[in-house]
């Protein structure tokens, strides 16, 4: 998402926040998404808002979580 939230089971998390900063969790331990695969909290946190791609990667774990609640539609 474009404000650098990620939705988890508990709501969402603002990784614009400092205390993502040494958070070396995926977003959701749980998501089979590839973000979550593959980079950190903390590594999101450092370029949620200086790199276009951390957008695409929170759309990407974004996407992933909301998709089964839209197959249940």
């Amino acid at each position: 998402m474009r404000f650098g939230c990620a939705l988890y089971k508990g709501g969402q998390i603002n990784l614009r926040q400092a205390a993502y900063e040494r958070d070396f969790r995926p977003v959701d331990e749980q998501c089979p998404c590839s973000t979550c695969a593959r980079y950190t909290r903390a590594y999101l946190h450092s370029v949620v808002t200086v790199e276009t791609a951390a957008c695409h990667l929170l759309t990407v774990h974004n996407v992933c979580y909301q998709r089964p609640a839209a197959d249940q539609t």
